[in-house]
């Protein structure tokens, strides 16, 4: 659609982004608010130390997962509407280290599949999560064998692929050698065991 200009273009930015100081590795809420004539086509673009951060549209914003890069990083947002844009002023990001291992929430069967999902407390360093070596499940006439694990896009939830599950069955799951994605990362507790049981395949 072909947008013209009248010349009465305006864009009021009404509440600055605000200063955020979060923990390594937690999500940030990003949010401006704005008045803009005409109200059609506005798009707000934000931006660190000036750069569009990719995928980082709206007035409001989730920064999910900040590093110890971003410790003094300057935020802006870019409000653009077809004649007219208005950078707005920039906000600081404080990040302090995460020294919290991470821990598992739950495990729980994936019903009509030979899956289990497990739930953790942060996100997950993308390798050792992957690694099926990191799992043993066992149950109470063998081990039942893991042979793939993926991890969600964020982070926080691990799916292991394993051999034929029996409806019914308690499963017993340790886990080793886990550890979050902090610069210096933090293990998962030695010694980390749940149960499950078997819910169909």
């Amino acid at each position: 659609t072909k947008t013209t200009t009248s010349g009465n273009e305006a864009i009021d930015i009404i509440t600055q982004p605000s200063s955020l100081s979060g923990v390594e590795n937690d999500p940030v809420v990003l949010s401006i608010d704005f008045d803009a004539f005409p109200a059609d086509y506005v798009t707000v673009q934000w931006l660190k130390n000036g750069t569009p951060i990719p995928g980082a549209m709206g007035a409001q914003y989730e920064l999910n997962g900040l590093s110890m890069s971003d410790h003094g990083a300057k935020i802006s947002a870019l409000v653009a509407i077809p004649g007219k844009s208005l950078e707005s002023e920039q906000a600081t990001l404080s990040v302090t280290p995460d020294t919290t291992p991470p821990a598992l929430l739950h495990a729980k069967g994936v019903p009509n599949k030979p899956e289990v999902t497990l739930t953790f407390s942060e996100r997950m360093d993308i390798a050792s999560a992957t690694q099926r070596n990191n799992y043993t499940i066992t149950h109470a006439n063998g081990t039942l064998n893991v042979v793939g694990a993926s991890i969600s896009s964020d982070g926080r939830q691990v799916t292991l692929t394993t051999d034929d599950q029996v409806v019914g069955t308690k499963y017993q799951l340790a886990i080793k050698n886990l550890t979050d994605r902090a610069a210096k990362a933090n293990p998962i507790a030695a010694g980390t065991v749940t149960a499950f049981y078997g819910v169909g395949n």
